[in-house]
């Protein structure tokens, strides 16, 4: 009997200038008995085998895991069928991934069981149908077809018939259970602003009194006091959540390798979740390692197109671009997993129509934001913003707005800043406000990233005729 160890990190080659005795590869060594491994050997290979394909399971399922988050935070406010909750004001939006102060988040999560109606009213809107895996099926609003006149849109679910007369309808299949339905108000008016939510409706097809008023969703419903902590859940939760989807929802054609992988994971439709302590620790592993996989991602992608300027840290953090070539699994986990919801109108191509998002990570020496530090933005006049600008910092664990006792994550050009002579605008990111005049507080210990926001943006902003210079650390 002829027994070999073999080592399969190959510590002496040299790729693309860097040995792998550097990048120190994660590979176990290997027992071959008589050309074949031995059983010891072939389990651990197995473990490892599983292992990698958690940790890519991670990335695949971070938008429809981010889609949990936020239905579970409809159910925590009490939303109930065919009604929608709005999320409006800091201490209600707290719990958002990356979201803007302020609009209001219209959003609802129906079981597409039967025909569903949605009514859109008039006004300055932006929104879109999505299913679970936010895949947009249709703009609405000022960015649909409609352009921001009142709409009313059939929902279709997989396997529902689509009833005869839909005249005066927008027929919209969505190939999921549930689907997910977002729009924001962005009407200034007060007065219109509030008769916007009053007549937005959700309801049976041919059964309009069945439709509830819109309620918001308030922080103090919960017991951490955050309105809806949408981020991904941690260790064994986030498997919970994805088992609860694979569950419930009908699989997609697009996700038949990725639900073949999980059955060795424990996670199979038809099933119960029930992971043995060994596959227990197998995900907690996972989604550790999973999670700081999206962080570089996210935070240091290395996707086509994600820098902005060459001469400044500015980045597009939304660049999923699918084609028929690829799925974009890892433009889709950047924006997901930082973000929630995406359409083309949140990066628009068309001047005067959407919006854009430019995101910012380190200051000019490379280093992240140290929330102890003080740092600025010298804001030019003239952002090439036809509706307003806005520059909003958020918590890098958590992709959520910094929580701080001013209760204020975000300034921007409705903030009625204090401006420099040349029209330009200084703001001040720091712990203490030292007497900046347009400031931000930050917390000690907590660091941080921030979004800076262009709605309507002109053709300045497509020809790069206007510069953000990068936010500097005082000296």
């Amino acid at each position: 009997m002829k027994k070999t160890l073999v080592s399969i990190a190959l510590s002496s080659v040299v790729f693309s200038g860097f040995s792998m005795a550097e990048t120190q590869f994660h590979q176990p060594k290997v027992e071959i008995v008589n050309g074949v491994v031995s059983p010891k050997s072939a389990e651990k290979i197995f473990q490892e085998m599983d292992y990698q394909r958690a940790v890519m399971l991670y990335h695949w399922a971070i938008p429809m895991v981010g889609t949990h988050g936020w239905e579970r935070a409809n159910r925590i406010g009490n939303i109930e069928k065919y009604q929608f909750g709005s999320y409006t004001g800091y201490e209600n939006l707290t719990g958002i991934l990356t979201p803007n102060q302020v609009v209001d988040y219209l959003i609802s999560f129906p079981v597409l069981d039967e025909p569903l109606v949605w009514e859109v009213p008039a006004g300055f809107n932006a929104g879109m149908v999505m299913d679970y895996a936010q895949q947009t099926q249709q703009q609405v609003g000022s960015v649909g077809p409609n352009r921001g006149e009142a709409e009313k849109i059939l929902l279709i679910g997989p396997g529902i018939e689509v009833p005869e007369n839909t005249q005066g309808y927008d027929v919209v299949h969505v190939p999921t259970r549930v689907a997910f339905l977002g729009t924001r108000n962005m009407v200034q008016d007060p007065k219109d602003h509030a008769e916007f939510n009053e007549n937005i409706k959700l309801y049976p097809y041919g059964q309009k009194e069945k439709a509830k008023q819109l309620i918001p969703v308030l922080a103090e419903d919960t017991e951490d006091g955050r309105a809806h902590l949408q981020r991904h859940p941690r260790g064994i939760e986030f498997w919970q959540a994805l088992n609860e989807i694979v569950q419930r929802e009908e699989p997609q054609e697009r996700d038949i390798l990725f639900l073949d992988m999980l059955k060795h994971l424990g996670i199979e439709k038809g099933k119960p979740f029930e992971p043995t302590k060994a596959q227990q620790a197998l995900l907690v592993a996972a989604e550790e390692q999973g999670f700081v996989n999206a962080s570089v991602n996210s935070y240091s992608s290395r996707l086509k197109g994600f820098k902005f300027w060459e001469e400044s840290n500015w980045y597009l953090p939304l660049t999923v671009d699918p084609t028929n070539q690829h799925h974009d699994l890892d433009g889709k986990a950047s924006w997901y997993w930082e973000a929630i919801s995406s359409a083309p109108a949140m990066v628009t191509t068309t001047p005067g129509v959407g919006s854009t998002y430019l995101g910012i990570y380190s200051d000019e020496n490379g280093h992240g934001f140290d929330g102890c530090e003080t740092y600025s933005l010298d804001v030019p006049d003239g952002i090439p913003a036809k509706q307003f600008w806005t520059m909003t910092l958020y918590n890098n664990e958590t992709r959520a707005l910094l929580l701080n006792e001013t209760m204020n994550a975000e300034l921007g050009s409705l903030s009625n800043l204090v401006m420099n002579e040349d029209g330009s605008a200084t703001l001040t990111f720091s712990p203490e406000q030292n007497g900046a005049e347009n400031w931000i507080q930050t917390n000690c210990g907590e660091d941080w990233f921030a979004w800076f926001r262009l709605y309507q943006p002109e053709q300045a902003y497509f020809d790069k005729d206007f510069f953000l210079p990068n936010v500097k650390k005082a000296l």
